[in-house]
């Protein structure tokens, strides 16, 4: 009920296109995730559109903005100003 039909063909025929096609127990595993993504307030149609719009197979749970950024950077607070 909370998943686009459009974004899941658009997601299925991305796979078809890569010639990957998507199993059951696939198709099991990436309902998981979408349910996951849901559960934590994010888009599940959104992971799929990004899957297709970036060529992965896969679907991924958005990164929180503290993962998003550089590690080997120093964290704000250790940044200190002159």
């Amino acid at each position: 009920d909370y998943l686009d039909p459009a974004a899941w063909t658009e997601f299925m025929q991305h796979r078809r296109d890569l010639r990957k096609p998507v199993t059951e127990l696939a198709a099991k595993l990436i309902f998981k995730t979408l349910h996951e993504i849901r559960t934590a307030r994010g888009d599940p149609n959104c992971a799929l559109r990004t899957s297709v719009a970036n060529g992965w197979t896969g679907v991924f749970k958005p990164k929180t903005q503290a993962q998003k950024s550089d590690p080997r950077l120093p964290a704000y607070s250790e940044v200190t100003t002159l």
